[in-house]
């Protein structure tokens, strides 16, 4: 199996967390060339052994006597041809199981025909070999017809050649008993043993597949959070980049009002906006540190409506006259609700800020009948000319898709007495219902 190489995304894959790859060849035992010629070659060394033993023992022995019409060596020889043919069917096994299995078989028959079954005697292991490959790679049904098929054709050949020596029943029941258990011992034992290797095996690959296919889907969820996460940070960068732009404007506009005859209050606006560029480049290096940190760190806490009376104090700091009727019953809020109702009020205040300098603002939390209900109010601009090029047009359709997702509207428009109005209505009840079903 290829080693796999390393992806170029840092995120983590199936073999990274210790996921094997399904290599789809577990019922495959031998893999290789080099394997089934070896396995082949073991056979045949194991099989020659016990076949020409037999002839040996004989030759040795004082008793011996030699009834066949062909010579000994001739006949060795052929066994041994027939004993390399058999254990060299097993190299089909990779590609045609199946002609492995007919093969082994016949030769094995060819032992018998040829007159000296007693030799045969260890051809068995070689078809019980043959079989364990071909059932490995076969459903249990196919594994139990070949096995029939198989013992129908060796339990056939024995009794042909049995009944035509001529030999007595009872001779030949009594050896044809022998030569049947023995061979179909083995070959039914390596049957069962390779069908129950081939379902564990399938088993294993089928777990395998499944591991693999949860780490890939674990990896696009990680991948589609961390798209989300850069997302939330990317609007949250708006926010505040919004806000204290905004808050520069509205400093440099007092500024720019300022009698000339009163330096220290331009000296104190000015000091005003140094320190507002600061707290601008230290929410900004904040948010950028997070969008880099994603995955790896923890990104802090949005602020909700816990903190909304710091943000209207921000905005009086620098001049907006801010009229706020903030609701006491808000702090059991579920946090996607608050948060977002934060973000609703923060961008309202920088839009009036940046597109009505001047104007009065109203802003009114309250919760009433499981919905909360957020409204900011700007009256007309007081004559100053609104910011311009100041905003990336993202406020809006971001704080509609936020709210969108609770099941709540946004509306947004002219005042009915000038001016403009952004009005959030979140239902609290189905998101509260949505958290607890989610737990």
């Amino acid at each position: 199996m290829a080693r796999p190489t390393r992806p170029e995304s840092g995120a983590p894959t199936a073999s990274a967390i210790g996921v094997p790859s399904p290599s789809g060849k577990l019922t495959s035992v031998l893999g290789s060339r080099r394997a089934i010629l070896a396995l082949a070659t073991i056979v045949f060394v194991t099989t020659a052994i016990q076949v020409l033993m037999k002839p040996t023992v004989g030759i040795l022995s004082e008793s011996f006597t030699w009834n066949h019409p062909l010579p000994l060596g001739t006949v060795a020889a052929l066994a041994g041809i027939i004993t390399a043919l058999q254990s060299a069917s097993l190299l089909m096994a990779p590609r045609l199981p199946q002609a492995a299995v007919l093969a082994t078989v016949a030769f094995y028959l060819a032992m018998i025909l040829l007159g000296v079954p007693n030799w045969a005697s260890g051809m068995p292991f070689v078809v019980a070999v043959a079989m364990f490959l071909l059932t490995s790679r076969s459903s249990w049904r196919a594994s139990a017809a070949w096995l029939v098929l198989v013992t129908v054709l060796a339990l056939g050949g024995l009794l042909a050649w049995a009944l035509s020596t001529g030999s007595p029943t009872g001779v030949l029941l009594a050896w044809g008993t022998s030569e049947g258990v023995a061979f179909i011992a083995p070959v039914a034992g390596a049957a069962a043993l390779g069908t129950w290797w081939g379902i564990r095996s399938r088993g294993v690959e089928r777990a395998q597949a499944e591991i693999a296919a949860a780490a890939r889907a674990q990896e696009e969820r990680i991948a589609q959070a961390r798209t989300q996460e850069r997302l939330t940070i990317a609007q949250e960068l708006h926010d505040v980049a919004g806000q204290h732009l905004a808050g520069l404007l509205s400093l440099a506009d007092a500024a720019i009002e300022v009698d000339v005859r009163d330096p220290d209050r331009a000296l104190a606006l000015i000091e005003d906006m140094r320190l507002e560029g600061r707290y601008a480049s230290a929410s900004l290096y904040a948010a950028l540190r997070d969008l880099r940190a994603v995955g790896e760190e923890h990104v802090a806490h949005t602020p909700d409506l816990a903190q909304v009376s710091d943000l209207i104090d921000y905005w009086r700091r620098r001049g907006m006259r801010v009229d706020a009727r903030i609701g006491d019953d808000l702090d059991d809020l579920p946090a996607m609700v608050s948060t977002s109702a934060y973000r609703g009020i923060q961008e309202s205040l920088t839009n009036a800020a940046k597109h009505a300098p001047g104007a009065s603002v109203r802003v009114s939390v309250a919760k009433e009948d499981q919905h909360l209900y957020v409204r900011v109010e700007n009256a007309a601009a007081d004559g100053r000319a609104p910011a311009q090029g100041v905003g990336l047009g993202w406020g809006l359709d971001g704080l509609r898709e936020r709210i969108r997702l609770l099941t709540g509207t946004v509306e947004a428009g002219p005042a009915p007495g000038g001016g403009w109005s952004v009005e959030l209505v979140i239902p609290v009840l189905e998101v509260e219902t949505h958290a607890a079903t989610a737990r």
